[in-house]
């Protein structure tokens, strides 16, 4: 399978004749992998092969871009891709010699790499209104979106280490956006009209509610707010119209961590409830990081320091004012 070569090369490409000159298989510099690794590269351990990070758009990747992708895992790579928890696609076992034929195939083509080092990385997000359990309308706009607001656009701005979007667009949270840097979950909170209600021994609401907060008492639907997650299963559940959708809203988490030391991040207090508002808020975030977070700390250390709370405080103050 062809792929398309851009036959230009920049003179900050790959010195790669050179470099061949005195590299043993596996022998690559520290600075150079690190270089690499910061253009999408990385490397596979005690081999001179690297693995190259293609950039999805929140999951989506387009047939014609498979066919692509495809092509170069057969041309330059081992024949094979692995799929990211980070939404991102990697063609693996790629020889050092290639890397910048490889470069080239994916600037001709249209096929975006990157997405390593310490900056803002790809958005992570789930399948959202495609999901019958999806509570946020146009769920991949919002993500596209947040994306170019903030992975593209922010690119060459370096962090005092990698923060990791990630967005959930209902409760159930599959992938455990609490658990990275900066978390979003779109939940449903309903409104009852319970001048409607008929009491139903067999209620509608109680039998679909996951939670079990929703039950009717005396005669009369109730639903416990410490036990209900608002993820909207009830929103038009009940043939009389007592469970209405009051508002969408999003829940932000701060300072998660995945890995050895996984954790869930703090959840601000106040719910968010427009998309300028949540935009607003990741501007903040990654502001206050860039700002304030010391060289080499993650963002959940900075969290911790400077306190949970108090972020949240400082960040609303500027974004609800």
């Amino acid at each position: 399978m062809g792929v398309q070569h851009n036959k230009v090369y920049g003179d900050e490409l790959f010195k790669v004749e050179e470099a061949l000159n005195f590299l043993l298989p596996g022998r690559i510099p520290q600075e150079e992998s690190i270089r690499l690794k910061n253009m999408g590269f990385i490397q596979n351990k005690g081999t001179d092969k690297f693995n190259c990070n293609v950039i999805s758009r929140s999951g989506i990747i387009t047939a014609e871009e498979l066919e692509i992708i495809t092509g170069i895992a057969y041309e330059y790579g081992n024949g094979q891709v692995a799929l990211t928890g980070g939404s991102t696609v990697e063609i693996t076992g790629i020889p050092y010699r290639c890397i910048a034929a490889v470069v080239e195939c994916c600037e001709a083509n249209g096929i975006e790499i990157g997405g390593m080092g310490a900056k803002v990385r790809p958005v992570v997000s789930c399948q959202g209104d495609l999901c019958r359990f999806g509570v946020v309308s146009d769920a991949h706009k919002l993500a596209e979106k947040i994306q170019g607001l903030f992975y593209n656009r922010l690119q060459d701005e370096e962090l005092p280490n990698k923060f990791e979007i990630a967005i959930s667009f209902c409760p159930s949270d599959c992938f455990g956006a609490n658990t990275y840097d900066l978390g979003i979950v779109g939940i449903s909170i309903p409104k009852l009209e319970l001048n409607h209600c008929k009491g139903c021994k067999k209620c509608s609401v109680e039998r679909f509610c996951p939670s079990g907060a929703a039950k009717v008492e005396d005669g009369t639907l109730k639903i416990s707010q410490s036990q209900c997650d608002y993820c909207g299963l009830c929103v038009n559940r009940c043939p009389f119209g007592v469970v209405k959708e009051n508002m969408k809203a999003f829940r932000v988490y701060i300072g998660g961590n995945r890995g050895k030391l996984t954790r869930k991040g703090y959840s601000f207090k106040k719910l968010i409830v427009t998309e300028e508002a949540l935009l607003s808020v990741i501007d903040r975030l990654i502001y206050l990081f860039k700002t304030e977070g010391e060289p080499g700390e993650w963002f959940s250390d900075t969290v911790d320091r400077l306190g949970a709370e108090k972020l949240e405080e400082r960040v609303l103050a500027k974004v609800l004012q």
